[in-house]
């Protein structure tokens, strides 16, 4: 069970799911972001088809959250996705040669975004598998 925790001062917390339909070939992304007392900013989904695999959709889903992040406008987020291996991949210093390179090279970009002048810092924050440490990638 996957309870909710309040993220750091000022900032949101950016919360990623992907669903994936192997007979269908699509994919569906869900971002929820809540403020410090853990009210909600914003919220929305996304439809997309012809995907290949459900890493794809996984990847897919942390750019339309970065982007929908980005857009509410906010500056401070932490990313909060069930996803180990595409966080892994997007706080990796060497090229990314996989089938989702293109994404996770746009969701860096996106990431670039998110600076706190604060605190001078990107913050990618707490991320869902820190917590549980035997959860699947995928």
């Amino acid at each position: 069970v996957v309870h909710w925790s309040l993220p750091l001062t000022s900032l949101v917390k950016t919360n990623i799911g992907a669903s994936f339909s192997l007979a269908q070939r699509k994919g569906c992304s869900r971002v929820i972001i809540r403020d410090e007392p853990g009210q909600i900013m914003g919220a929305c989904s996304c439809l997309t088809f012809q995907l290949p695999i459900a890493f794809v959709a996984k990847a897919l889903a942390v750019v339309h959250g970065l982007r929908f992040a980005l857009e509410m406008g906010f500056l401070s987020v932490i990313l909060e996705s069930d996803s180990r291996l595409v966080i892994q991949k997007l706080t990796a210093s060497s090229k990314d040669l996989s089938e989702i390179s293109a994404l996770i090279w746009e969701a860096k970009e996106f990431s670039n975004l998110f600076v706190d002048y604060r605190q001078e810092a990107l913050i990618w924050g707490i991320y869902r598998y820190l917590y549980f440490p035997n959860f699947s990638p995928l």
